[in-house]
């Protein structure tokens, strides 16, 4: 079964817990806890077991502040150049172009 995010919020709000995606990986949360993980797959291990301890998936050394949080972002899209047309031009303006272009010899 190939994992997806669908899949392990299911099973995380089953937990009564919230699976967030964040720069640089995962976020399991549980009320005012938090962890950070690499790979969705890991959050999968450790709620997919019949019997959890919450000091398994919540260890003190392992937490993070709530507040510290930084949502994904989407990527920007390059803005194109402005695109640069050239004016019309009127006849008069060409005729007076031509003729201070022409040098009498």
């Amino acid at each position: 079964m190939r994992l997806s995010l669908r899949r392990v919020m299911r099973l995380a709000h089953q937990a009564c817990m919230d699976v967030q995606r964040t720069v640089g990986g995962w976020i399991l949360r549980m009320g005012n806890t938090a962890r950070k993980f690499r790979r969705l797959a890991d959050i999968w291990d450790l709620i997919s077991q019949d019997e959890f301890y919450l000091s398994d998936i919540f260890p003190e050394d392992q937490l993070i502040d709530v507040e510290l949080i930084v949502p994904a972002r989407m990527p920007k899209r390059p803005t194109p150049p402005d695109k640069t047309t050239f004016p019309l031009r009127r006849p008069e303006d060409i005729m007076r172009q031509r003729t201070v272009t022409l040098v009498k010899c």
